[in-house]
């Protein structure tokens, strides 16, 4: 089977948590390429522990189609349009931008909780 390789945009409260959940499933085929956050978080420190480059959107449009899958768990529109539109920009249809109605079926998977207000 081949591997996905994953993006996270955010990491706070909700992009920690996926972070933390992604590790811990390396075993089943999920690459973690890099998260972008530009904050000092505790999810930041553990990309960084865990050898997880993080980088800015620009570097992580530059991955081009070699990241399948980007998680923007930001909460924020105008990131989502961002990596849109610089995805479009560099003619990259190949990497898929979830939105936040898949996040919250991936989280409803991940836990029983209630996604954490952003």
């Amino acid at each position: 089977m081949q591997s996905t390789n994953v993006a996270i945009v955010g990491l706070g409260k909700i992009g920690s948590f996926f972070l933390q959940q992604l590790i811990s499933r390396f075993n089943l085929g999920l690459n973690i390429i890099c998260a972008v956050e530009p904050n000092d978080t505790e999810g930041k420190e553990l990309a960084q522990k865990n050898g997880i480059a993080v980088v800015t959107i620009d570097d992580l449009i530059s991955f081009e189609d070699d990241v399948h899958i980007i998680f923007n768990l930001t909460g924020l529109d105008s990131v989502q349009q961002e990596i849109r539109h610089k995805l479009d920009a560099s003619c990259n249809f190949k990497t898929e931008l979830l939105s936040d109605n898949v996040l919250k079926v991936v989280w409803s998977m991940l836990t029983d909780e209630p996604i954490p207000e952003r």
